[in-house]
């Protein structure tokens, strides 16, 4: 907590101080919560901190995990593109829940100064990835029943074949179970999740949902 009242201070001797810190830290926890105050501290210093860190861990997919969230938290402008490119890194899979956890859940959930960006940039990534996600890790087959073309319309570039199963018939698609406990007439008993603030990804727009 020292560290980050002085990384907030800005100067470039406090800076240097919380440098140090995290290039001498005696532990990888210590290492990490240097990496989070320079990741969210100063743009040059996150690209430093960042390689610093990967050079040193990248061998612990755990600890790799953790790397990825960092960055994907972080407050500073470009955090979006950066992100964007970190999901290109070649230790990132779809396939690997807890890398997507820490990338493109930690960018949605924990980063609303840059996940809500004015331009809607951070929603269309985020719902790209969530609908990519979904074709890598379930046994999709093109022309599935019960296609919502307003969900379709939430996949930024979606072909002909790439749409979501409709949640918001009677007959709930085979992909994306939702609970939809929030429409009137459905009989669905409300789920540990009812009421939660949280907006399905791949649902109907004028569907507020809360996930399975």
């Amino acid at each position: 907590m020292a560290l980050s009242y002085l990384a907030a201070t800005g100067t470039p001797t406090s800076l240097h101080q919380v440098w140090d810190a995290f290039e001498n830290a005696a532990t990888m926890t210590d290492e990490f919560a240097g990496l989070q105050i320079l990741c969210a501290a100063d743009p040059s210093l996150r690209r430093k901190s960042a390689a610093r860190f990967y050079e040193r861990w990248s061998h612990d997919p755990l600890v790799l995990d953790k790397w990825f969230l960092a960055q994907a938290v972080s407050p500073l402008p470009g955090t979006p593109e950066a992100v964007k490119d970190l999901a290109d890194h070649p230790d990132f899979s779809l396939t690997n829940p807890n890398r997507v956890r820490a990338l493109i859940y930690g960018f949605a959930l924990h980063n609303p100064i840059r996940f809500h960006e004015t331009d809607g940039s951070g929603y269309a990534f985020v719902t790209k990835k969530s609908w990519h996600w979904t074709r890598s890790t379930t046994r999709w087959q093109p022309g599935w029943p019960g296609v919502s073309s307003s969900g379709k319309n939430m996949i930024p570039g979606a072909g002909p074949d790439e749409r979501i199963p409709d949640v918001s018939g009677s007959r709930p698609g085979p992909v994306h179970q939702c609970l939809r406990n929030r429409i009137p007439g459905t009989g669905v008993t409300p789920g540990p999740d009812f009421g939660r603030p949280f907006v399905c990804l791949l649902c109907p727009p004028d569907r507020h949902l809360s996930p399975r």
